[in-house]
């Protein structure tokens, strides 16, 4: 079995593209589609969602209907009537909106657990200040052979 390579990372960047609806944009939520490029190579993605709290109705709704992961948070740390969860409150300092990362793809030999976490930190600064509390998958373990 051979090492495997270590990429260059000179060349990696993100690509940050922004979608929001134009009619009704509060029934949906700001979503980001990130392409992480070696060059101009797209070697991964990322979907990325800003869950503004203040000045909107019903989050929890929003991020349900949202769904994929933005959902799943929704139920996590949110009340059905759109209020913080305890357990919330008690972790974060001061919650104010979330960003959700959702729907990572990255291909060898970019899917490093340090280049991967390079880019998600780059995007995290890109999209947030001091007020967001960032969500991100929880990955599965894999699977222990017997």
């Amino acid at each position: 079995m051979t090492a495997r390579s270590a990429p260059d990372l000179t060349n990696l960047g993100i690509e940050l593209g922004h979608r929001h609806r134009l009619a009704g944009p509060e029934r949906g939520l700001p979503e980001w589609h990130i392409r992480i490029l070696d060059g101009e190579r797209e070697v991964g993605s990322l979907r990325a969602a800003r869950c503004l709290y203040y000045g909107v109705d019903n989050l929890a709704e929003r991020m349900a209907d949202h769904g994929g992961h933005c959902a799943i948070a929704a139920g996590r740390l949110l009340t059905p009537d759109g209020g913080f969860a305890p357990e919330l409150e008690e972790a974060v300092e001061q919650p104010g909106s979330f960003l959700v990362l959702d729907r990572l793809d990255a291909r060898p030999p970019f899917d490093d657990q340090i280049d991967v976490t390079a880019v998600v930190a780059e995007i995290i600064g890109r999209l947030t200040d001091n007020y967001y509390a960032v969500v991100l998958p929880r990955t599965r373990p894999e699977p222990t052979l017997p």
